[in-house]
């Protein structure tokens, strides 16, 4: 008598569906988690051009790194920043043109884009006044 061959064993349906889920779950709070950690943030230096204190807005000319070319940076500084003047605590009325700084922004998913670019807000500024060299 000829045998058939087994077929190979399948997981039950609700196996299946418990997989499924699973995966959906893990899926959504992999995709909330990364929603709740923010905008990444990106550092670089360069020179204050211009302060609005009433703004709160700064503009740092900086060398673009992807081209070398230089490019003038504008964006805000949350209230929250952390501010040093040669690692001393400062104010945003602390600044001055000329100061040479090193910053960290994230952009600003809330705010219009402007020239297609989302407006950026620092989180940190570093300014040497001492050496005349960015921290």
């Amino acid at each position: 008598m000829a045998t058939q061959p087994e077929s190979p064993a399948r997981p039950p349906a609700k196996s299946r569906m418990w997989i499924i889920v699973v995966v959906v779950i893990v899926l959504a709070v992999f995709i909330g988690l990364r929603s709740l950690a923010g905008p990444p943030s990106h550092e670089g230096q360069g020179t204050i051009t211009a302060i609005d204190l009433t703004a709160r807005r700064a503009t740092v000319e900086a060398i673009d790194p992807a081209n070398g070319n230089r490019r003038d940076y504008i964006g805000t500084v949350a209230p929250d920043c952390a501010i040093t003047i040669d690692d001393k605590p400062a104010k945003l009325e602390d600044l001055k043109v000329g100061d040479l700084v090193r910053v960290r922004v994230h952009s600003d998913r809330k705010a219009e884009k402007i020239n297609g670019k989302r407006p950026m807000v620092a989180e940190m500024i570093k300014v040497t006044r001492k050496e005349g060299k960015p921290a």
